[in-house]
């Protein structure tokens, strides 16, 4: 008899797309869209197309963690012992305890990766009851380095601009790729549509991406100088007056202090900085400021040309700038979302931060608050005083009280200015650190205890003490919030129970939040009880509504924003509190790596790198074990000017090194006479290998960009404390054999 579940997608193991799947003697006969969930996203999908049984094939792969496992040897010696999740619950909880007794909850660090289901809910309730503020995301490296300077100057994320067509007048890819995102084919069906409908797209990057090919004007920019980009950009619009001054005057704070502050970054010279050339910067900034509103990214991750060290602060800051000038919150420009909570009672059972805040246990904050007062209980506090009119339960999502990766390290490895002392990791939740003092920090016998849960061996959890086996898309039932970051949500059920002795992650805070005293319900009741604000039980929503999303309501601005004076602010109170005075409008400062910065270095690491961000049919670092994928896109790319690469002897194909003063890793050259002269771009997320061995980290140190980012404080953004992914100095040499 067949049986039709409404599961999720987890092809790109990272949203889970509704579907409807036609089941019978244990096997999918077919997927297809769900018509509740009111989205094309499963009928647009190629990998469902080119690979119709691609989450069976996730499923039932040979390579998935199936089993508990226990360390038999020394971390990294590859001797495991299998055991049982009740075993491993029970020895876990035990040396918790015992580290909580001596340390204080404070030492206990919680990680969490690219989601692949709800992680996020079982991590932050657990966090916030046991009372430790160092726990985080994937989205410390994404919009961490971004998110809590927009917050603090219009009260709310943007996230993902929506074009609209007919409404959107321009896009804007500052480093974007729409291409490569997991909805690409809907995203780049709207953005085309815009343009057929008289919008007018600019593309900011050096790489000569689709993007690139299709926009009106293609600015080639030397990373890491994005900021100068941006200060000339205002300089033009506000001094031709292409913005709306009555707008400006009813819902802005400080406009004067930004109109002096871009004074000093004319177009000619941004033009030296950038390297772009004068006019170009000139008539880009005329077609942004005559075609408003703006959409900034195409509805994608809005700006990937962040993680730039020193100069990210003024980077975000003079962006959002130009969000504010250009159309903010207005229909078919960039939106400003809201807490989820009219849809789901996130707030109160999940992101309970005014608790964790206050927690009677909590005696320390962060660490690396003292360094960097984004991150941090004490900036959620401000943060939340500002907004709680808007958004009564704060920033929900957990972008202001994630800690430093560095602070981190620091902790592990020298117990300053407190002891790190356990760490529990879910879905590649370390893949963004410095590598080399990661893998040193978690073969330190300083960390005591170091678990991992996840759906695939990588390189962290051939570090661990225990593995802990995942269910995937298709084993659970799934509540998607996205982290709390916008107003939108979706159910499904299970359509297979978990095979072998995997688990939900939500099961692992579950059973040890339980042996540690603490109030964690089943995952049916806490999705219940999330439901609340829909008066529908779990059941009831996946198979009556599916998915849910809060009323839109644009120019928020007339009545107020999330701000201590409700009005945009371009000195932002929470951060004058925070930083001090006369820190915002920031000056221009370059990216602490750069040839300007460092001309001697420049001479032997004469070539600036930057990352090529997520690449399809990957969805970041998921999806290396999928031997089709593989097929597709097999290696780590390097790509490289035609003259560049001919200068130092490279050919299309060849295997390269690409080292900076932090370390070398493996790639293939892929030479393109359009890339920008003296940049290389360079494939991220290569962390884990299924050809390498377990012994060799499965190739994390051999791939992994991240072994190439500083890994020193002197490097970090002053605010938030993100490390540099672009606008590195780095040098490229032919590998000297095939590897």
């Amino acid at each position: 008899m067949v049986e039709i579940r409404r599961g999720s997608c987890g092809g790109c193991l990272q949203v889970g797309c509704p579907m409807l799947a036609y089941v019978e003697g244990g096997k999918i006969l077919r997927i297809e869209p769900d018509p509740l969930a009111r989205n094309d996203y499963v009928a647009k999908c190629e990998k469902l197309k080119i690979w119709p049984d691609l989450n069976e094939r996730i499923l039932y792969h040979p390579k998935r963690l199936n089993y508990p496992t226990k360390r038999a040897g020394r971390r990294g010696e590859g001797k495991w012992q299998r055991i049982s999740w009740e075993q491993a619950i029970d020895e876990i909880a035990e040396k918790l305890k015992e580290i909580i007794d001596e340390y204080g909850p404070e030492a206990i660090a919680l990680a969490q990766g690219t989601l692949y289901g709800d992680q996020d809910l079982g991590q932050y309730r657990f966090q916030c009851l046991l009372g430790t503020p160092n726990a985080w995301f994937q989205g410390k490296q994404c919009g961490g380095g971004r998110f809590p300077i927009e917050v603090a100057m219009y009260g709310y994320i943007t996230f993902m601009g929506i074009p609209i067509p007919g409404l959107t007048k321009c896009i804007v890819f500052w480093g974007s790729d729409p291409e490569n995102w997991w909805h690409r084919l809907e995203l780049l069906d709207r953005i085309m549509t815009c343009k057929e409908a008289g919008a007018k797209l600019i593309c900011i990057d050096p790489r000569a991406t689709r993007e690139a090919a299709i926009s009106d004007l293609w600015l080639q920019i030397r990373p890491g100088s994005d900021a100068a980009l941006a200060m000339a950009f205002l300089n033009v619009i506000i001094e031709e007056g292409l913005y709306d001054k009555e707008f400006v005057e009813k819902y802005t704070l400080g406009f004067d202090k930004l109109r002096e502050a871009v004074k000093e970054m004319p177009p000619s010279r941004a033009s030296k900085i950038t390297w772009i050339p004068e006019d170009r910067i000139i008539e880009a900034a005329r077609i942004i400021g005559n075609n408003r509103p703006v959409i900034w990214g195409g509805g994608g991750d809005y700006v990937t040309a962040n993680h730039l060290g020193t100069a990210n602060t003024a980077f975000s800051y003079y962006l959002y700038a130009l969000f504010s000038l250009t159309g903010l919150d207005e229909p078919g420009g960039m939106y400003i979302w809201g807490n989820v909570d009219e849809i789901c009672a996130y707030g109160k059972y999940v992101a309970m931060w005014k608790y964790l805040c206050e927690h009677p246990k909590r005696k320390r904050d962060t660490v690396g608050s003292d360094k960097y007062p984004i991150g941090s209980c004490r900036a959620w506090l401000r943060f939340y005083e500002a907004m709680k009119e808007v958004n009564s339960y704060g920033l929900e999502c957990q972008y202001l009280t994630q800690p430093s990766h560095l602070a981190i390290l620091d902790a592990i490895m020298t117990g300053k200015p407190y002891p790190i002392k356990a760490l529990i990791s879910q879905a590649g939740g370390l893949s963004a650190f410095p590598q080399k003092r990661l893998i040193e920090a978690l073969k330190s016998d300083n960390l005591e205890l170091f678990v991992v849960m996840d759906l695939f061996p990588s390189a962290y959890s051939a570090l661990a003490d225990y593995i802990l086996p995942a269910a995937g898309a298709l084993e659970r039932d799934c509540l998607f919030t996205g982290n709390g970051i916008i107003f939108v949500i979706t159910g499904s059920e299970k359509v297979f129970e978990p095979l072998y002795e995997r688990h939900d992650d939500y099961d692992l805070y579950r059973d040890l939040g339980r042996k540690l005293g603490l109030d964690m319900p089943d995952k049916e009741k806490l999705f219940n009880m999330l439901l609340e604000p829909l008066r529908m039980t779990f059941k009831e929503f996946v198979h009556k509504k599916r998915v849910a999303m809060g009323e839109f309501r644009w120019r928020k601005y007339e009545k107020r924003l999330g701000t201590t004076s409700g009005k945009i602010e371009y000195v932002p109170a929470v951060l004058e509190d925070l930083f001090g005075k006369d820190v915002f409008p920031p000056k221009y400062e370059e990216p602490s790596l750069s040839p300007y910065k460092n001309p001697d270095l420049a001479k032997e690491y004469n070539l600036i790198l930057t990352s090529r961000g997520r690449k399809w049919p990957y969805t970041h670092g998921s999806g290396r074990w999928i031997e089709e994928f593989r097929e597709v896109y097999p290696y780590p790319l390097c790509e490289i000017n035609s003259q560049d690469a001919a200068e130092h002897r490279i050919a299309n194909g060849n295997w390269i090194y690409i080292e900076t003063l932090w370390g070398r890793i493996l790639a293939k050259a892929y030479v393109s006479p359009a890339m920008m002269r003296g940049v290389v771009a360079l494939d991220a997320f290569w962390y884990t290998l299924p050809e390498e061995v377990e012994e060799n980290l499965y190739g994390n140190l051999k791939y992994n960009f991240n072994v190439l980012i500083p890994d020193g404080h002197e490097y970090a953004d002053r605010c938030t404390g993100v490390v540099p992914h672009r606008g590195l100095l780095c040098k490229v040499y032919k590998a000297p054999k095939a590897i």
